[in-house]
């Protein structure tokens, strides 16, 4: 059987990409869907939201889900490269199951977080702990793969700003459920960079394995709703000096 593996970004792909050609392997496919699902709009213009948030996206990534739709058949085996620690690895197992559920039998899932509870993602594992993770791959249930197929299709019609992995199960969550959590961490550190206070909210995984330009998105529309200030510019806005609006 054909084996298309999916994971949510580039560096994902470079891990299985290292590991194959390092075991002499040249007939692979890797998806690199780039979908980034925990953040943002997911039931009307995802790609729009996307490239508002990150500004020019690498890739549209309705290249990646109509590169797998064409790839895929009853024979496929579907291999998602997920975790129960990070969001977007989540998320998109979710979403493949309700993206292929009438498309393909055969969707097998691996956890990265199943091989070490300190593993979030595959995007921070080296090419040669995947003979080890693979022990752990699993092929999914039709009742598995329509039940993660529902948990996506609940999710959508909720449409929160975030969903966030919580004890292993998503909770939907508002951008201001955080506003005091920043802003907190702020008052802590006084003036600062940007950049600094983004470092110490994904130090303290203030939401869960997020990304900085997630943090940045929600600092600056606290900047936007005047409870942050600039106090002077930066060569980029990462360093642009901020406190609290007093």
């Amino acid at each position: 059987m054909d084996i298309i593996d999916v994971c949510d970004n580039y560096s994902g792909a470079g891990c299985l990409k290292a590991y194959y050609e390092k075991n002499n392997k040249s007939d692979f496919q890797i998806i690199a869907m780039g979908l980034n699902l925990a953040v943002g709009d997911i039931k009307n213009n995802h790609l729009s939201f996307m490239k508002k948030i990150y500004g020019n996206l690498r890739h549209d990534y309705n290249e990646s889900i109509n590169m797998l739709l064409s790839s895929v058949n009853r024979n496929s085996i579907v291999r998602v490269w997920s975790s129960n620690g990070n969001d977007d690895d989540y998320l998109l197992l979710l979403y493949v199951c309700n993206l292929l559920k009438n498309k393909c039998d055969n969707i097998h899932v691996v956890y990265s977080t199943d091989y070490n509870k300190k593993a979030l993602s595959i995007n921070e594992m080296d090419y040669r702990e995947i003979n080890k993770l693979l022990k752990n791959e699993k092929k999914l249930t039709i009742f598995e793969i329509n039940d993660f197929s529902n948990e996506w299709n609940e999710l959508v019609e909720i449409n929160s700003d975030l969903r966030v992995l919580e004890n292993g199960i998503i909770v939907n969550k508002q951008y201001s459920d955080y506003d005091n959590i920043i802003l907190g961490m702020l008052k802590k550190l006084g003036q600062c960079r940007i950049s600094d206070l983004v470092s110490e909210l994904m130090d303290n995984f203030v939401i869960n394995d997020s990304g900085s330009i997630v943090y940045l998105y929600l600092i600056d529309k606290l900047i936007n709703n005047n409870r942050i200030k600039i106090i002077s510019k930066g060569e980029r806005h990462f360093t642009d000096i901020i406190e609290i609006r007093k």
